[in-house]
């Protein structure tokens, strides 16, 4: 049997696996052609080959096949096989016969848990051998309802869009998104956002994204099933719908989105092609001047954001003593501080936690080299969590204070330099007396 180069066909709502020629001799046994399931939910197929017949006989026959699953054990198991028809009335025409079967899934294939699957083709009469080229399984998807949506936001005429939509408990708000391409950033956020979870004073969403076809390419449940849910992703051009609701969201494919939450509340939803950046209580110029420290104060839950224009270089941030009072955890008499650097985009660069928990020093320090430009620090009590988008959440239910210090360091030749410069004046100053 010759061997097979097999390829994958991708349509929006079908995959076809090409499986070429081959020959089924029934001296031999069944012909058997694996592969990998495509991934997704597919309650369709169609198999299609041209058929002829290499032996002389011309007895009517079926053609039987099967499609199997290739379980880790090594058996198969018939997922769906031919049947009788077609009946072939005459095995030594001269020219192949084209072949076609199509039928469901009951229930549909899904991959994953389904993943090595394999097409067994019979010979059906003793001594007949058979040839079967240009053939071709097809896995097919209904397509779904669309869902009715509250907007339209069109990414190609704006370039962000948002709506606050009042929620009754189990209830979602969908959006179309038309979007140009490349990275698509959706976030529910507050104040506006009021419906509640887990925590009754901490506002919970969580969103998806699904293809035009009805497959889910992305989701947020929040930080750790709490806090608003926010994606940022990278997509290719084409329609998006979006699903918005409070904690318990099921997200299957095919739109059929199911939520059990109780409550009703606000949430506001935003839809862009960048990420806004955070609301900043100060910046740090560090173009013109190479240190800067603030003193902030943080409420239960709380981030602070801090903006630094950064010439070039060498970066060190650190949360201090005695300014920082913020603690949490087993330590509550220790000042114990996360923090994270972002860049322009929002992408989550670094982030730290203790500087050394060993050593009892709780607080966060981040040293880094960097090209110049825009960034963002964001500092927090203990336990809180960072994502890109600028995605921050503070679980510390404690107040206090954080002393946030960043100052450039300069290189080991400048410093030299600088030293050199300073033993040469004295120098001079001493000659001239």
């Amino acid at each position: 049997m010759p061997g097979l180069g097999l390829s994958v066909r991708r349509g929006l709502s079908a995959q076809t696996i090409d499986l070429g020629a081959f020959t089924v001799d029934a001296s031999i046994g069944a012909a058997k052609q694996l592969f990998d399931l495509p991934e997704g939910q597919w309650d369709s197929f169609t198999l299609t080959a041209d058929w002829s017949a290499l032996s002389p006989e011309a007895t009517p026959v079926d053609v039987p096949w099967t499609l199997n699953e290739e379980t880790l054990s090594g058996g198969s198991l018939v997922i769906v096989e031919s049947g009788l028809e077609p009946m072939i009335d005459s095995l030594g025409a001269t020219q192949p016969l084209r072949l076609e079967w199509s039928g469901t899934f009951d229930p549909p294939l899904q991959s994953p848990p389904f993943a090595r699957v394999s097409l067994n083709v019979s010979a059906a009469v003793p001594d007949a051998v058979f040839q079967w080229s240009d053939t071709a399984f097809t896995f097919g998807r209904r397509s779904p309802v669309l869902p009715s949506t509250r907007e339209i936001f069109d990414l190609n005429q704006v370039a962000a869009g948002q709506d606050v939509v009042t929620l009754a408990p189990a209830e979602l708000a969908w959006y179309e998104v038309v979007h140009p391409g490349g990275r698509l950033y959706v976030s529910t956020s507050f104040p506006e956002t009021t419906i509640f979870g887990h925590d009754p004073q901490l506002p919970e969403t969580q969103i998806g994204i699904y293809s035009a076809v009805g497959e889910l390419v992305d989701f947020s449940t929040g930080f750790g099933a709490r806090g608003p849910g926010t994606i940022l992703t990278d997509l290719p051009v084409g329609t998006y719908f979006v699903v918005a609701g409070g904690p318990e969201l099921l997200l299957p494919n095919d739109f059929a989105v199911r939520t059990s939450n109780d409550n009703s509340g606000d949430i506001k939803v935003s839809v862009s092609t960048f990420v806004p950046p955070p609301d900043f209580r100060v910046q740090f110029d560090l173009a013109h001047s190479s240190a800067a420290d603030q003193v902030f104060s943080l409420t239960p839950h709380d981030v602070a954001w801090v903006e630094i224009v950064h010439p070039g270089g060498e970066l060190l941030l650190s949360t201090q003593f005695p300014e920082t009072t913020i603690s949490g955890g087993a330590n509550l008499m220790r000042a114990d501080t996360e923090m994270a650097l972002f860049d322009a985009g929002g992408i989550l660069l670094l982030e730290n936690d203790d500087i050394s928990p060993e050593a009892g020093i709780l607080t966060s320090r981040l040293d880094v080299d960097l090209p110049s430009g825009m960034y963002y620090v964001a500092v927090a009590g203990w336990d809180a969590e960072f994502r890109d988008g600028f995605q921050s959440f503070g679980d510390n239910p404690l107040s206090g204070h954080v002393r946030l210090a960043a100052r450039l360091v300069p290189e080991p030749a400048t410093t030299w330099l600088g030293l050199w410069g300073v033993g040469w004046a004295a120098l001079l100053m001493r000659r001239s007396r």
